[in-house]
């Protein structure tokens, strides 16, 4: 793959291996080459990582993605250390950038593996016992606890052999999942434009999840600043929970690989949900108490609703018989609310027969973002990359 400050004719996705590999220009948006993480530092955790990063970024790259002035993307992606944030999208004069922190990683697999015991009940409820509640879950998901890389690689050590089949379902499938939901996540806000407007407001060519100076900026059309970064989160969203979605469908899933020969779809795509979940619940902690006026990403409820029907969409539309997933979600929400109650918020838009009074209310506001977002499409389009392959 091509390198983000060469010339245009060597335009694509790369995914940064470490400092030498680093593209120029990195200082425009506030991050130290030396602080580059190489996946061979953790070697265990680095065998799950590299096979969704990796098999990703050469998707997106072989797209050949391009604007309508012709501008094709460049764009780097690489886990970094002593990130002020969990993860950005950036923009600079050699190309687009995309970061994951390695502590924020880190603290993923000692989550993702911490809800194992709800995970292997998905597969087979009776004779697992039902979790308790996990006070080192609570303490992860909080910030209260705050593992290194080299103690997520000891954990990583405990999952199954990547490069062998017949494991059974648990944390490394949900971190497989996350993993590639965070990175196509930041990618979505380079491809839909987010990131060059956000750039055009003058706030340093970042857009950093959770920073508190995103809320500065102007109402654009009469539509409040926080809220159009609102939608542009859930336009994110569903991006990212579309592929994801989409490459567990056509079998371009290592995790799912590892629990094979044969997958019940199901019971994978429950994996995909506890994904989501762990995805909406952690962002909402790392906000904080929010004002939906002034917040500049949606709650987890709504964020969480909306990638379940995400996929419940998908899988419809692929076979009706995996509607049922959206059910088998339920009950995995319920125990994962009993190992932490900071998932407990996500049972009232889990739909099980009726749909609940928050989750019509939370429809409500959902289509009132997606309207924002719609409204922002003229503004969005000369910065929006299309696939030309």
């Amino acid at each position: 793959m091509s390198d983000p400050g060469a010339g245009a004719d060597d335009a694509g996705f790369r995914f940064v291996m470490d400092a030498d590999e680093a593209p120029a220009g990195l200082d425009a948006v506030g991050v130290d080459p030396a602080d580059i993480l190489s996946l061979a530092d953790g070697a265990y955790l680095g065998l799950h990582l590299l096979p969704v990063t990796m098999a990703d970024a050469d998707h997106f790259d072989s797209r050949d993605h391009v604007r309508e002035d012709g501008k094709r993307l460049r764009c780097a992606s690489f886990y970094v250390d002593r990130l002020d944030a969990t993860a950005f999208a950036g923009v600079m004069e050699s190309g687009a950038v995309a970061a994951l922190d390695g502590g924020h990683v880190a603290r993923m697999t000692c989550i993702c593996d911490r809800l194992t015991p709800a995970l292997r009940r998905v597969v087979d409820p009776d004779p697992q016992p039902e979790p308790a509640r996990d006070v080192q879950l609570v303490r992860l998901l909080r910030r209260l606890a705050t593992p290194g890389w080299a103690q997520a690689d000891e954990v990583a050590k405990g999952f199954p052999d990547p490069m062998k089949q017949g494991a059974a379902y648990g944390g490394y499938m949900a971190l497989s999942d996350l993993v590639r939901l965070i990175w196509v996540h930041e990618w979505a806000h380079i491809l839909l434009g987010h990131v060059d407007i956000v750039s055009a407001m003058g706030q340093a060519g970042r857009l950093d999840e959770h920073s508190p100076r995103r809320a500065d900026g102007a109402a654009i059309e009469g539509m409040p600043w926080p809220h159009i970064l609102q939608a542009f989160e859930l336009q994110a969203d569903q991006f990212a929970v579309s592929f994801a979605t989409q490459q567990i469908l056509r079998g371009y899933d290592p995790a799912g690989a590892m629990a094979g020969p044969e997958t019940n779809l199901i019971h994978r795509l429950c994996m995909l949900a506890a994904a989501c979940a762990v995805f909406a619940v952690d962002a909402e902690l790392k906000q904080g108490p929010r004002d939906p006026n002034t917040a500049t990403h949606p709650s987890a409820a709504l964020r969480y609703m909306c990638m379940l029907q995400q996929i419940d969409g998908i899988c419809v539309e692929t076979d009706p018989g995996l509607g049922y997933a959206q059910f088998a979600a339920f009950n995995l929400i319920g125990d994962l609310a009993r190992l932490c109650e900071d998932f407990h918020g996500l049972l009232e838009v889990t739909p099980m027969i009726a749909k609940t009074p928050k989750y019509k209310a939370m429809l409500q506001v959902a289509d009132y973002l997606f309207n924002v977002g719609g409204r922002m499409d003229a503004v969005r389009r000369p910065y929006v990359y299309l696939p030309r392959r």
